[in-house]
């Protein structure tokens, strides 16, 4: 071996043997972090709620493992609630709100839970509870309306649904509902108003509503067939464009 390569060797079997070396090094450093930090399955996890009461938790869950633990549990509420797994949407909709009490997702979805269950007292209580945390939401006092007529609780449901349509006089189902409410009540005038709001956006797609048992009331009025036959006159002529949000050629 030519003697001028001999240093160059030792320095490079001195560079392998350092890299190994910290490379171990590191290796172990790591192992042992992984072993002494706490892992997600070391976090608390959301077992299926069973207790009846609602459990008072003082504030919001803070902990981002928790956070995360939460929002994997209402992502199995609403698939559940998808497939029609009503009970099992509802579980993990309570688990939730053991945790965090003030969730909105979760109280959302357990209140539409109760509303398809027909359990329409409790989905009462639900969305009233919303309303006190969220406030001035027109979908939550159009939910408790419904939730309030379904239980003929005609005045309570009338008064939540004007204050939604206060809120949001755009919004075609809370137009819809009361016009059903008040001609439910007797109460014409206002009914045929709200009739015409909700034919104004949906032009003659209405037809289909209008055959709802709870505008009998209003089903001989001259007003309601002005409206019938303005949806009808739309439906054979195809002039559905204002409604459409299209325009036409003049």
């Amino acid at each position: 071996m030519n003697k001028s390569l001999v240093p160059l060797i030792l320095i490079l079997t001195l560079i392998v043997l350092l890299t190994v070396i910290i490379t171990n090094t590191t290796t172990i450093r790591d192992n042992r972090r992984i072993v002494n930090e706490p892992h997600d399955s070391d976090s608390i996890r959301l077992s299926p709620y069973q207790q009846r009461r609602r459990t008072e938790i003082a504030s919001s869950v803070q902990d981002y493992s928790e956070k995360q633990e939460i929002s994997r549990t209402m992502a199995l509420a609403y698939m559940a609630f998808d497939a029609g797994k009503l009970d099992e949407a509802a579980d993990q909709s309570k688990t939730v709100l053991i945790f965090e009490p003030e969730n909105e997702a979760a109280l959302a979805l357990l209140g539409r839970i109760y509303y398809r269950q027909e359990k329409f007292n409790e989905a009462e209580k639900i969305f009233r509870q919303q309303i006190e945390i969220t406030g001035s939401n027109a979908v939550v006092y159009n939910n408790l309306g419904q939730a309030l007529a379904r239980q003929h609780k005609f005045d309570d449901a009338a008064r939540h649904l004007v204050t939604a349509y206060e809120l949001n006089p755009d919004a075609l189902e809370v137009s819809l509902n009361l016009s059903g409410i008040y001609s439910v009540q007797g109460k014409k005038k206002q009914s045929l108003f709200f009739l015409k709001k909700a034919f104004e956006k949906m032009g003659d797609q209405i037809l289909v509503i209008t055959q709802d048992p709870t505008l009998d009331n209003i089903r001989e009025e001259p007003e309601f067939k002005q409206i019938i036959n303005a949806a009808e006159t739309q439906r054979w002529t195809g002039n559905t464009a204002k409604n459409t949000g299209e325009t036409t050629e003049p």
